[in-house]
């Protein structure tokens, strides 16, 4: 479809969008107890990363050799971004506390923007070819999202209290907006975002805390 083939062009942008989605201090995602994040990160372990994973492990098998060499080197530039970002925004909050900020977010992470943008074209291919079975996929890990999201909402039901969670609530909420704000001023659509993010994870864990 014309989604899928645009995809390399539009899903950059849009995930940087909500990488720099930031807050005034009243609007900060809540801290969450350490017994909470313990219980989240054990239900990511046995619940959601060993699903995840065998999902993800069946794409890679429909991909051939070539196709699976070249993304692993995109996805290890890829991280690699990813960790140039959490450091220029750790610097970028340090000068902010500072009260000496030089450069604003968008400007600060355009060079990364840039790179991640070349990084979707060059794997734009792949994502073209194997659209079938990376809309199957997809699907799959869809249909165990709403299970994943009653847990969690139970785990933190147990472990913080209803303030907390309805601050969350809110956060999500707030976040959700700013995004549908974007899509009706800019006219794109995040449908393929998260899809291309798969394509491109490396299969690890991730630390919930």
């Amino acid at each position: 479809s014309s989604t899928m083939r645009n995809l390399a062009i539009l899903a950059t942008p849009l995930l940087l969008f909500i990488s720099q989605i930031t807050w005034a201090q009243n609007n900060k995602k809540p801290q969450l107890q350490e017994a909470t994040k313990t219980a989240l990160q054990e239900h990511y372990n046995t619940k959601v990363y060993p699903t995840k994973k065998a999902i993800h492990d069946d794409l890679m098998l429909q991909l051939s050799e070539a196709d699976l060499s070249l993304l692993e080197v995109q996805r290890t530039q890829y991280e690699a971004l990813n960790q140039e970002q959490r450091q220029v925004i750790q610097q970028l909050r340090k000068e902010r506390q500072a009260g000496r900020t030089t450069t604003d977010r968008k400007t600060a992470l355009a060079p990364i923007r840039e790179k991640r943008q070349a990084i979707l074209e060059t794997v734009r291919p792949i994502v073209e070819q194997h659209q079938a079975t990376i809309k199957q996929a997809m699907g799959e890990l869809k249909d165990h999202k709403s299970e994943w999201k009653v847990e969690r909402k139970a785990i933190l039901t147990q472990y913080e209290s209803a303030e907390v969670v309805d601050q969350l609530n809110q956060h999500k909420d707030k976040v959700r907006d700013k995004v549908k704000d974007h899509q009706a001023k800019t006219g794109k659509s995040l449908k393929g975002v998260k899809a291309a993010h798969f394509l491109l994870w490396d299969g690890q864990p991730k630390s919930m805390k």
